[in-house]
Parts: C-alpha cells; sequence; structure tokens
C-alpha cells in the first residue's frame, strides 16, 4: 500500500515521527527519506522513530506499507501538538523555584523478552524520545534548579545530563513510587540506591552483538558482561556499575587482612567505614578481587561481595567480609569445574565499579 497527502507544519522547527506497523513501512518527507522500518514485525518488534527538520508550512508526505501478519497495521505519529505544551511547561520553569521533572518510556515500548536498539533508530533506543530530551535541555535553559526522574529500565542521557541539578533513576517503582520520590526529594529519606547496570554513554559502548530480536542471544564478550566489559575495554560509562550518590559521604580506611591465606580457607577481610557528612545514610560497600597473574583470561576486577550499612553522622563503623575458596576461582571450561590458582589476589574495596577507595592484597598458597 502506499499513502500520500500534506502535512502542516504549524511552526519551523525538528519533529519527530513514528511508524507503528506490522510489517515494513516507509515515510518520505519532501521525497526524503526520514524513517525506514526495515524488519518485519517480530513480537513487539513494531516502532520506528525518525526526525527531520521543517518549514512553517505544508509539506509533501508519502508512507508505503507492506504487511507482515494479519492485522494489517501501519500508524503514523508525529510531535506536532509538542510546541503548545513545550510553551506551557518552559514558562512554568520560569515561574518555578525548582523543576521536578518526570520522563521516560511507557509500557507500548518498555516489554519483557525485548530490547531496544539505539542502531534500528526504532522508539525502543536506549535514549528518550526525541521530544523529552528537547523539553529537558529547554526546561533547563529557563531554570538552573531542575531535577529529572526517568522512569526507564535504563535510560542514555548524554545529550542532556549536565544541563540539568541532578537526576533519578526511578526504574518502574509500581504505585507507591510517588510516595518514595517525594520522600526523597524532601530529605525525609536519604537515597542509598546503587545502579545494578553500567549506563553506556551510547549503545556504541556495547558489544556488536548485544542486542537481539530472536529468542536466543549469543553473547560474544563471553566472561566480560556488564561492568567487566567496560574494564576490558578501557570504557568510560555515563554511570559505572554500583554508582548511587547520597546526600551525605563516607571515607574508607584501611583494609585489615592476612598477607597469606590457604586453599581452601576463608579469608577474613574487614575494613572500617565513617560517616563524614551531616545526616544520616546508608553506604553499599563492595568488594572486588583481581587476580594478579592467571594462567586464563580473566576480567579487571569481579565482584564478590557488598555490604549495606546505617550510619549516624560522624559514626564509624568496622564492615567485615569473609571470601571462601570460590571468590579467587574461575570456571574452567577445559575441566569442566571451578580452579583455584595459588598466587597474589589483589582486593579493591568501594562505592561502585569505577570508584575504589582501598586496595589490599593477599598470597593464596597450599
Amino acid at each position: 500500500m502506499e499513502w500520500t497527502g500534506k502535512l502542516n507544519a504549524p511552526t519551523s522547527r525538528t519533529y519527530t515521527f513514528e511508524l507503528n506497523v506490522q510489517g515494513v513501512a516507509k515515510l518520505f518527507i519532501n521525497g526524503k527519506l526520514v524513517l525506514n522500518k526495515e524488519k518485519p514485525d517480530v513480537g513487539w518488534d513494531r516502532f520506528a522513530m525518525g526526525s527531520i527538520y521543517l518549514e512553517q508550512g505544508k509539506h509533501e508526505v508519502k508512507v508505503q506499507f507492506q504487511k507482515s501478519t494479519p492485522r494489517n497495521q501501519c500508524r503514523l505519529l508525529w510531535d506536532y501538538g509538542n510546541d503548545e505544551y513545550l510553551s506551557k511547561a518552559v514558562q512554568l520553569a520560569r515561574e518555578s523555584d525548582v523543576v521536578v521533572m518526570t520522563v521516560g518510556t511507557s509500557g507500548s515500548i518498555e516489554k519483557e523478552a525485548t530490547d531496544r536498539d539505539e542502531k534500528l533508530n526504532r522508539s525502543e533506543s536506549l535514549a528518550l524520545s526525541a521530544a523529552q530530551e528537547q523539553l529537558i535541555k529547554e526546561v533547563a535553559a529557563a531554570n538552573k534548579n531542575v531535577l529529572v526522574v526517568t522512569y526507564t529500565s535504563g535510560v542514555v542521557c548524554e545529550k542532556w545530563k549536565e544541563d540539568v541539578s541532578a537526576i533519578i533513576y526511578a526504574g518502574f517503582p509500581g504505585q507507591e513510587g510517588g510516595h518514595a520520590l517525594g520522600s526523597i526529594v524532601f530529605g525525609d529519606v536519604n537515597p542509598s540506591g546503587k545502579l545494578s547496570v553500567s549506563i553506556p554513554k551510547s549503545v556504541s559502548q556495547f558489544p556488536e552483538s548485544w542486542y537481539s530480536d530472536q529468542e536466543s542471544i549469543s553473547y560474544d564478550e563471553g566472561i566480560f558482561v556488564g561492568y567487566r566489559y567496560f574494564d576490558k575495554h578501557n570504557l568510560d560509562p555515563a554511570f559505572p556499575f554500583g554508582h548511587g550518590l547520597s546526600y551525605t559521604s563516607f571515607e574508607y580506611g584501611a583494609i585489615k587482612i592476612a598477607k597469606e591465606g590457604k586453599a581452601g580457607k576463608p579469608v577474613n577481610i574487614s575494613i572500617p567505614i565513617t560517616n563524614v557528612g551531616d545526616v544520616s545514610g546508608k553506604e553499599i560497600v563492595q568488594l572486588y578481587v583481581r587476580d594478579v597473574k592467571s594462567s586464563v583470561e580473566r576480567p579487571e576486577k569481579e565482584l564478590k561481595a557488598f555490604r549495606k550499612i546505617a550510619l549516624s553522622p560522624g559514626e564509624t563503623k568496622k564492615v567485615d567480609f569473609v571470601l571462601n575458596e570460590d571468590a579467587f576461582s574461575y570456571f574452567s571450561e577445559e575441566k569442566n569445574r571451578w580452579v583455584l590458582e595459588k598466587g597474589e589476589f589483589e582486593i579493591w574495596i568501594g562505592s561502585s565499579s569505577s570508584d575504589i577507595r582501598r586496595k589490599a592484597s593477599v598470597v593464596i598458597k597450599d
């Protein structure tokens, strides 16, 4: 099928278009290809997005569509109405002391068992929609105190993160999420959450095979998944695994550990943590292990333990860890079992995978 018509742009700006298609489709404006939904529908894989600058006035539009399912669905959407809402938001921001802006994705594009791929230029991209990114930037230009709350399962925020004062990554908290958000924003609760993933600057920092629209996916990066992939390739993510800010600060003391350990025996580790700020808070102390010399390729470091502690202002607590042999072992594909190689191991303790505060070492012997 092919449809042609005219589109009337209410003002001169960059517009975002979306095709919601069960099949394949293309959108042309003034003869220029704006978006190409080239993959047939697979599960929830129905969306494609594209942007183009249009002068105020009428423009030629053409949509070509070929169905791939009996439903025969092809919907064209665009953000023509955003100008009015954007103008209201900017004016409200100018009149306010602080802006709390909630953005994110909807149930139509956040689904189980499917990946969002920025490379395919679809609305399942890891970035926010172009309209939301524009909203953030223009509101931030009107008010210097902007808090952005993202309701997504992960968001690339490189285009706007430096424009705002703070970001709360809320995920999908459920019906009581508003009360929790209010408690954090007004300081009734000191946030203590940490990221369980690394948030990239763009999906170009991911392996080529990270995305799949099939029932299975090949992890070609092997054991170098998540923060271990970033470490191996010396990549600096936007926000690292384990990251999370607080309204207070924590000081890490010296690690206490025996210089030598024995195979099959636990290794005891302790470290004092002090709340050096003015308010009570909780810290998640993360312990990573690094094999100094290995006969096989291993990650630079691996998370092996963590503890969450609550501290009043000025309070110090000792955090204890007990590592068994598994913490120092690797899985041998050749032997089909876990293997411990004797030698030196470094203990890295910090507040995130990129914020290592203290290091020590232990030599494991027979």
